[in-house]
């Protein structure tokens, strides 16, 4: 009865078809472009959404304004993962969860 001293110790090789990891990263400048994209939203946050996050109006529906602060603050998690904040500027760019 064969046991584990019998198992191969090298892992097969990869199927010629399968790209190899460097095939699949993102350029570097891309990444640069998207996080360039996050500090102007960062940057562009601290005028337009901060205020209205600290000090809010008490006339003032407040879903738009929270769903635009919550985005802001993601904007600095994308600043370091922007790759993982890909869905979040979909989402922010669609802008189909604002009043028309």
């Amino acid at each position: 009865m064969p046991g584990p001293e019998t198992m191969a110790s090298t892992a097969d090789p990869a199927p010629p078809n399968v790209p190899e990891r460097r095939d699949r990263e993102v350029p570097l400048w891309r990444l640069y472009i998207m996080r360039a994209i996050a500090l102007v939203f960062v940057i562009g946050g601290f005028s337009n959404y901060l205020a209205g996050q600290l000090d809010p109006s008490p006339t003032t529906r407040g879903m738009t304004a929270s769903m635009l602060g919550g985005l802001w603050m993601l904007a600095f998690v994308a600043l370091r993962y922007p790759l993982l904040m890909l869905p979040i500027y979909l989402f922010a760019t669609s802008r189909s969860w604002t009043p028309s």
